[in-house]
């Protein structure tokens, strides 16, 4: 059973190994967000090694990660595919999953080097039927029973609120990394690390706070 990954972790230190991609300054926005949007978060590093994720963002993402979809098989495959693809070109990768799941790619670029993505998605953009929900339930090996159960029960993401949360996500991406980047030069003048990583996390809260509030308006707003 794949397990988000715990803040700082040993684990995740040893994947992230880039600066830039520390877990103790990612994973609690990427938490937030994902509860936020109702989008399953994901970030790797540029070797496409998983460092935090997949973190759920409602009942739809728990139960695939319950159910294994992402430790391997189709849904391993399609996700690791699509970051191959933002880190081979440096812009957003688009790919849904059976043409109903929607999945996004997001690179985190210094300079030009293409140093992680994170991925956002495994969301349906419309309600589905009983019948798309039990083709893709045998197609993923997964209990129709208990895929429908989630499908149904979980809010579809599509239109104009999923490319709104998208944008977001943009922008919440870039205001991450530039605060790691203003640690990294902070260091690189012999401050102290842990010093610069408290400011780093005590500055975020501010301008990702404001975009967090807006995220769970547009979510709870009813879909025109």
């Amino acid at each position: 059973m794949e397990k988000t990954l715990a803040p700082a972790s040993e684990g995740a230190l040893s994947l992230a190994r880039e600066p830039l991609l520390a877990p103790d300054v990612w994973h609690e926005p990427m938490v937030q967000f994902a509860k936020a949007s109702g989008l399953s978060l994901s970030l790797y590093n540029d070797r496409r090694e998983r460092v935090i994720g997949p973190i759920p963002g409602q009942g739809f993402g728990s139960m695939l990660l319950k159910e294994g979809f992402f430790t391997e098989g189709e849904g391993r495959e399609h996700e690791e595919a699509l970051v191959a693809r933002a880190l081979e070109t440096g812009a957003m990768a688009e790919a849904d999953f059976q043409g109903m799941l929607s999945l996004y790619a997001f690179p985190l670029i210094d300079n030009t080097r293409v140093v992680g993505i994170v991925t956002a998605g495994w969301a349906f953009r419309s309600f589905p039927n009983p019948s798309e929900c039990a083709r893709m339930a045998r197609r993923m090996g997964l209990p129709e029973n208990i895929f429908w159960l989630a499908a149904r029960e979980t809010a579809p993401i599509g239109g104009d609120k999923l490319n709104a949360f998208l944008s977001m996500l943009k922008t919440w991406n870039g205001a991450v990394l530039s605060q790691l980047l203003n640690v990294r030069q902070a260091q690189e003048t012999s401050r102290l690390k842990d010093q610069f990583l408290a400011i780093a996390s005590h500055e975020l809260r501010t301008p990702l706070t404001s975009i967090l509030l807006r995220t769970e308006v547009m979510r709870r707003a009813k879909s025109p």
